[in-house]
């Protein structure tokens, strides 16, 4: 939290946040200060009910390993097959918790928005939960991919539009909720 708060200015715009559960929320990945903001943005009783997916090679090392083990993280090894990873995913929604996906698989290399893979609107149709979709800006520029410390500097998180999967196929819902949040980062 002292990071967010003197080192760090994180702008929260979160009205369009409502109070339900299960949902997915998946937003963008432009560093490795996302999580860590999301978890700042939300209020402390949504927060406590709402896990991250996360791969678990980008947990090793004492502080990550402790963060992931005394946190709401759920460590997916990529190298294991998808149903094994939905499984996972599926108890957790089932349980009526929430979970956070970065459906980009990886921070970005260069700032842009990169493909989504479909595994969160997999989990979104099967289950019939909705997705919302959430906007990161200013990571990147605080913290690229390789640097070690971030800067001093300013970020955002904006909770955008619920996704309802509906009668979307799982195609129609990653195009809709990438769609979303890249409108939200280009403007």
């Amino acid at each position: 939290k002292p990071l967010f708060t003197w080192y760090i200015k994180l702008e929260k715009n979160i009205n369009k946040l409502e109070k339900t559960s299960p949902v997915i929320y998946i937003g963008n990945h432009q560093s490795m200060l996302d999580a860590f903001a999301f978890g700042q943005a939300l209020p402390k009783d949504i927060l406590k009910n709402t896990y991250f997916l996360a791969i678990n090679i980008h947990f090793e090392g004492k502080i990550k390993k402790y963060l992931a083990e005394n946190g709401n993280v759920i460590l997916i090894d990529v190298n294991k097959n998808l149903k094994e990873t939905l499984k996972i995913a599926a108890k957790v929604l089932k349980e009526g918790k929430n979970l956070v996906i970065f459906p980009e698989g990886a921070r970005t290399r260069d700032g842009e928005l990169q493909d989504f893979k479909k595994t969160f609107a997999m989990l979104s149709k099967e289950l019939d939960i909705p997705v919302v979709p959430f906007a990161i800006n200013g990571a990147y520029d605080l913290m690229p991919y390789g640097k070690g410390v971030p800067s001093s500097g300013k970020m955002s998180i904006t909770i955008l539009d619920k996704i309802l999967p509906g009668n979307k196929s799982v195609e129609e819902i990653v195009k809709v909720t990438r769609d979303s949040i890249e409108k939200s980062i280009n403007n």
